[in-house]
């Protein structure tokens, strides 16, 4: 069963139910994005990464604007316009900042202005706009871009800049694409605290078949839209292998899985992208799988929350199973995505062979010193400062483990803990 991890954003152990089930595959969402056409002039020309507005007349259902683009002065629009004349018929530059995304496109709407775009105020890649209460009134396209792409044509803007609005476009850039929507739901599951979600794929402006809407698409976005494409994916699989057990088929979707990036190139944890980006020809492709040696349906190797005030030491068993006729070796590597203080996992194997339509064991040691436990910050959270002290969290911590040589096949591995720090009176509790 394919479930959808949730839209509640990266908030840890926030994956809502079926989707904490040991046996679904919980699926998060991997953003894509629109691209703004700029045509000219010449020194600024190419393809823009955008996101639509929530609010705003959706692209899929206009025909293609092609217009000059006019700065609106003033440039953040929160006060009457100055140049209202000069945007009828034209697409409007605003600067995100200070008012609502709403007010300011009603203004640039109320001028003639025939779409907008909003420059980003912070670093990084646009967001989409929201806007709050009836916004039935707002009838003009808008998009956000960054701000670095913003300062690209406002330094041209003394010559025409022309660009181009349409849904169609396709991404030319997936190293921004291909990035984790900021209202994906984060895990671990609860009560068990294990890995959850289990994979992400994209979920973001996807256009789908619309009632009454003829050849015009709907287009939604969440983790409601990133299912169908893991749904579809484990389809292809029990197709191209009808004796493969469930269990085999999760397992295969998620060891071929690809890591995601912010960015500032941070790869996302596990506790958010599960074990990566869904790549269905390398799930279909694969003849060997490894998940944890469990009956329960899960991949990940897992180890809960750990309550410790003195060392600890476990271990998981890893079944590397062979589908196909050929013996198969492999190098074994353990990697961290976020290193912490206190934590080291590690197998007594440095290779290991499955022979074929057989099966071999690799085993996993956790070991965990409490007294080195230290807080980490995930640098795919944004930053910490006084405002958002819970952006450095007392925080589960994330670690991936990947098993491959000529055929590489990776399957991740989730832990939380707690430092008990016990005195004479009483004992006290320090999450970590």
């Amino acid at each position: 069963m394919v479930v959808a991890a949730g839209n509640q954003g990266n908030v840890v152990a926030n994956i809502g139910s079926p989707g904490v089930a040991a046996r679904a595959i919980s699926v998060d969402n991997g953003s894509v994005s629109l691209q703004l056409r700029v045509n000219a002039p010449n020194s600024v020309a190419g393809l823009y990464s955008a996101v639509e507005g929530t609010f705003t007349t959706p692209l899929a259902d206009i025909a293609v604007i092609t217009a000059p683009v006019v700065q609106a002065l003033p440039h953040l629009v929160c006060d009457a316009l100055t140049n209202a004349a000069a945007l009828k018929g034209k697409i409007a530059l605003i600067d995100r900042g200070i008012c609502f995304f709403t007010d300011k496109i009603r203004k640039a709407q109320a001028a003639g202005a025939i779409g907008v775009i909003m420059v980003n105020n912070v670093d990084g890649d646009p967001v989409p706009m929201g806007g709050s209460g009836n916004t039935e009134d707002i009838k003009i396209p808008g998009v956000m871009i960054s701000k670095a792409d913003g300062a690209r044509l406002a330094a041209v803007l003394d010559t025409e800049v022309n660009v181009t609005f349409t849904g169609d476009t396709v991404v030319q850039h997936p190293e921004r694409a291909d990035r984790l929507s900021e209202s994906s739901s984060r895990g671990p599951s609860q009560p068990s605290f294990h890995l959850k979600p289990d994979l992400s794929a994209p979920g973001t402006e996807i256009r789908s078949a619309r009632a009454g809407g003829g050849s015009r698409p709907a287009v939604f976005d969440g983790t409601s839209m990133s299912c169908p494409h893991v749904a579809g994916a484990a389809a292809l699989l029990r197709q191209a292998h009808p004796g493969w057990p469930v269990e085999d088929i999760k397992a295969a979707l998620m060891n071929t899985a690809v890591g995601l990036f912010d960015e500032n190139h941070h790869r996302y944890p596990e506790s958010q992208i599960g074990a990566g980006r869904l790549n269905v020809a390398a799930a279909v492709a694969t003849p060997v799988v490894a998940r944890v040696d469990t009956q329960d349906g899960e991949v990940a190797v897992n180890f809960g929350l750990l309550e410790l005030s003195l060392p600890h030491t476990e271990t998981r068993q890893v079944r590397l199973i062979n589908h196909g006729n050929k013996a198969m070796r492999f190098d074994v590597a353990i990697s961290n995505t976020i290193p912490f203080p206190g934590f080291v996992l590690t197998s007594k194997l440095s290779a290991i062979s499955v022979p074929g339509q057989g099966a071999a064991i690799l085993t996993i040691r956790l070991e965990a010193d409490p007294s080195k436990f230290e807080h980490v910050v995930d640098q795919t959270s944004g930053p910490v400062d006084a405002t958002h002290p819970a952006r450095t969290y007392p925080k589960p911590v994330d670690r991936s483990g990947s098993a491959g040589k000529t055929s590489p096949c990776t399957f991740p591995s989730w832990r939380c803990q707690r430092r008990w720090e016990i005195s004479h009176r009483h004992g006290r509790r320090l999450e970590s």
